[in-house]
């Protein structure tokens, strides 16, 4: 099939051309896809501008299904299969739907993975931040600002001595090497579980502010490349390339034909 540029096509404009009648899911699109290219091969009708028709339609069904997907669930999922028409295989490269998607993208504001939640060992007692929950000894002082200034902090090994506590210097005076307490983390271990000096610091994902923004797909596809493989189709007939299409139906394509 050459590959031709279509003009976009609506919905409803899709469902006409394929015979869905007012059900729009993704199965029954992929359906009556392919019970229109069968007809049209058992007809001896198929052309390259049909086809291209055809085509062109599906991949509007699926891209109605594809954004509902996405204001769903964030994201979207591919499951089809060209198991009705016998003689073609489903396209391995846009698996199935004919294109490939670039959504527009939306920035949102979500938690800070990095300081959620923060253990510190405080005069032989823990405090604990688990989200907005803030909780001292077992008791809860989310409301007091004493606490709450360890939000958007973390607890880390001490880069000044490596979690040591310590560092040496030479004395270029008298020779020789002292070992000195680090002046960063006093040697001090701050959440009471690790072996190693710590200190507190700002959180350096989200700048202390517990929130960051990333960006999200939005249920809005902002444009399609057709896919170079099936041109478009969704399907690939199988070598050699002169294999015409077999135009036998499954059984439930078939049962399908006759409710018509």
């Amino acid at each position: 099939m050459e590959n031709i540029t279509t003009p976009p096509m609506s919905l409803e404009k899709a469902c006409l051309t394929l015979g869905t009648g007012s059900q729009t899911d993704v199965d029954h699109f992929l359906k009556c896809y392919q019970l229109a290219l069968w007809a049209a091969i058992e007809n001896d009708e198929l052309t390259d501008a049909l086809e291209g028709e055809y085509a062109a339609a599906w991949r509007v069904g699926n891209q109605h299904d594809v954004i509902q997907q996405v204001a769903e669930n964030g994201k979207f999922v591919l499951d089809i299969h060209f198991n009705d028409l016998e003689g073609v295989e489903t396209c391995d490269a846009c698996r199935g739907a004919g294109e490939r998607f670039k959504f527009a993208k939306k920035p949102v504001q979500v938690g800070c993975l990095k300081c959620k939640d923060t253990l510190i060992h405080l005069n032989d007692k823990d405090l604990i931040i688990a989200g907005e929950l803030i909780t001292y000894d077992g008791k809860d002082v989310s409301d007091n600002p004493n606490y709450q200034r360890y939000l958007g902090k973390v607890v880390e090994d001490c880069i000044s001595c490596g979690g040591t506590g310590r560092y040496i210097v030479e004395d270029k005076e008298f020779g020789g090497k002292n070992n000195l307490l680090c002046k960063t983390c006093r040697g001090i271990n701050i959440d009471g579980l690790s072996k190693t000096t710590q200190v507190i610091t700002k959180c350096k994902t989200c700048k202390g502010k517990r929130r960051i923004k990333i960006p999200v797909i939005s249920p809005e596809i902002k444009s399609t490349t057709p896919c170079r493989k099936c041109k478009g189709t969704g399907y690939t007939v199988p070598k050699p390339e002169t294999q015409p299409m077999n135009p036998v139906i499954s059984k439930d394509l078939g049962s399908a034909i006759k409710t018509l």
